[in-house]
């Protein structure tokens, strides 16, 4: 009997899970992962009208991050930071995306990246659902003490921080342009006189 509620218990957890991760645009391997519900039911049962499923491949790949703009590297480590921060306080994994994801839309409003892109990124900072090994890893940076990824082993620098990149050239003396050369005038034509002189026509 008390199995029986407990796999009831975690069915009805899983469900709530799915909802939550339809609703924030989440795709049906993405929900798989988290949930272990079947694809082909999150598909019949999960999505809805107001909730369409997301065509194409999830991005699942986690060079994204290096290959992005400043502000999304930024973006990205605020959120793994809030994730991290969740999960210490004992949340477990799905959820601390979960809430991670919703309080990084909160301030942000306009988001550079995809709950399927941020499910990824947890993945690969805790090798859990998609990744079998860990590869990514939170790092302080030394200059400026902001938490951003980093990939597993690396040392945290300066010059690797999203933060303070692009404040390492604000102080760089601009590059002088380039000398231009000045044309110089030909001098002006003597005019000969004497016997070299030109004769005048005759009258």
């Amino acid at each position: 009997m008390v199995a029986v509620v407990a796999r009831a218990d975690t069915r009805i957890r899983s469900l709530e899970t799915a909802r939550e991760c339809v609703r924030l645009g989440a795709r049906q391997r993405t929900i798989a992962w988290l949930t272990g519900l079947p694809t082909s039911f999150i598909f019949h049962n999960i999505y809805d009208a107001e909730h369409l499923p997301p065509r194409g491949r999830p991005p699942y790949t986690e060079d994204f991050i290096y290959r992005s703009s400043l502000k999304v590297q930024a973006e990205v480590g605020m959120f793994a930071a809030k994730y991290r921060l969740l999960t210490a306080e004992g949340i477990a994994p799905a959820q601390a995306l979960i809430t991670a994801f919703r309080h990084y839309r909160s301030v942000v409003h306009q988001p550079s990246f995809s709950f399927d892109e941020a499910f990824f990124v947890v993945s690969n900072l805790d090798g859990i659902w998609a990744a079998s090994t860990r590869t990514l890893e939170l790092g302080a940076c030394r200059r400026c003490g902001c938490l951003h990824l980093l990939p597993r082993g690396a040392a945290p620098a300066a010059a690797g921080c999203p933060y303070c990149r692009p404040h390492r050239t604000d102080g760089a003396p601009a590059r002088a342009p380039p000398p231009t050369r000045r044309r110089r005038r030909a001098a002006p034509r003597r005019r000969e006189s004497g016997a070299s002189a030109r004769p005048s026509p005759a009258a």
